[in-house]
Parts: C-alpha cells; sequence; structure tokens
C-alpha cells in the first residue's frame, strides 16, 4: 500500500504525520524544499518524489496557502482522496472547500483533523479518554479508511455527516479557539460526545 501523504511541513502536518506512523500507518511529509526540512523518523519527500499511485493526501498547509496549493498541484491531486486539514482563521469562513471544488473537481474531498489544536494529534487522551475528531466527508470505503486513519492515531472519529455538514466542524472549531483564546483554557482541550441507549 502507498504511503499517506501529508502536505504542510509545519506543526500541524508533522504532528498528523507523527501520529500516524505511530499507529503504524505509512505516512510521508510532502514539502515543496525537502532539503530544507528535518524532520527525525518521518520521511520527507516532493511532489515528484512520490510513487505515482498516491491516493490518500492530507493537507495540512497554513490556511492562506491552500489557494496557491491547490492551483498549482490540482493536475497531481485531482481524483485523490483529499483530507482537508486546514482553516482559514480570520475569514468569514475557515472552510476552503470551495477552492477545492474549483481547482480538483474530480477530488474525494473530506475534512478533518481541522477541529483540534495539533498538540492532541501527539497526546489524544485526557485522563486516560480519547479525544473525538470530529469528521465529514464521503461514506463508504472512502469513509471506512478516513475512520481508520483517525482511530490509528488514538483520537476516536466521529463522522458528522457529508461534506454539506461542514459547518458543523467550522461551530466545534470555533467554539474550541474561543473557549482557549478568550476564557484562557489550555490547548489540551477537545470536546467529548456521550452516546447512551436510543431511547423508542
Amino acid at each position: 500500500m502507498t504511503p499517506v501523504a501529508i502536505v504542510g511541513t509545519g506543526a500541524v502536518g508533522i504532528a498528523i504525520a507523527a501520529s500516524l506512523r505511530r499507529g503504524d500507518v505509512d505516512a510521508v511529509l510532502v514539502s515543496r524544499d525537502p532539503r530544507s526540512t528535518t524532520v527525525s523518523d518521518i520521511p520527507v519527500v516532493s511532489f515528484d518524489d512520490l510513487a505515482a499511485d498516491t491516493d490518500t493526501f492530507i493537507i495540512a498547509v497554513p490556511g492562506p496557502a491552500v489557494e496557491e496549493l491547490l492551483a498549482t498541484r490540482g493536475s497531481r491531486l485531482a481524483g485523490h482522496l483529499l483530507i482537508d486539514a486546514t482553516n482559514k482563521v480570520g475569514a468569514a469562513s475557515y472552510s476552503q472547500l470551495p477552492l477545492f471544488e474549483q481547482y480538483t473537481p474530480t477530488a474525494r474531498v473530506a475534512r478533518a483533523w481541522c477541529t483540534l489544536g495539533w498538540e492532541n494529534f501527539l497526546d489524544p487522551e485526557i485522563d486516560g479518554v480519547a479525544l473525538d475528531l470530529a469528521w465529514c466527508g464521503p461514506d463508504g470505503v472512502d469513509g471506512n479508511h478516513i475512520t481508520s486513519l483517525i482511530a490509528a492515531t488514538g483520537l476516536r472519529p466521529v463522522r458528522v455527516g457529508d461534506l454539506s455538514k461542514d459547518h458543523i466542524l467550522e461551530y466545534v472549531t470555533r467554539l474550541t479557539l474561543s473557549l482557549i483564546f478568550e476564557t484562557g483554557r489550555s490547548r489540551k482541550l477537545g470536546i467529548k460526545i456521550l452516546e447512551g441507549p436510543n431511547f423508542s
């Protein structure tokens, strides 16, 4: 199986790659200049170095860099599974799904790893309880694949629906950021969904 490619070598990309590799998922970081990026125990490659059949890409570049990435690499990403882990914080909407629709209309797109601080990817539990990672996107084979990737990192995957439910992820992200930056809570913070039996 070809590795999962995490595009972006900042804190978010490195944390996602490290957590996947810890869960025995073959993952590589993708950089425009691999020689300038040194990360122990995680391979760093260029787009040109990726295997031709690489199918799963996690987009973890800074929010403002998403359009340039998609505009310049859209042909390489076309038709593949793209998991958007970015947020355009400060914009009217954190989501950049319209850019994916514009530049990679044939891709299978999901949103994940965008509702928690990156520190939680490296340490996915609080008091022994796995943090929930809300995500949205396809079900079926792709959905099962995304669920398995999230679970491999130690987080509990919670699918909230298809991409039309992306606004729900934004609510969760805004709540998390507000708790951290407006009330001074720790970045080691997440939202836990508790579920009991259905009532008839």
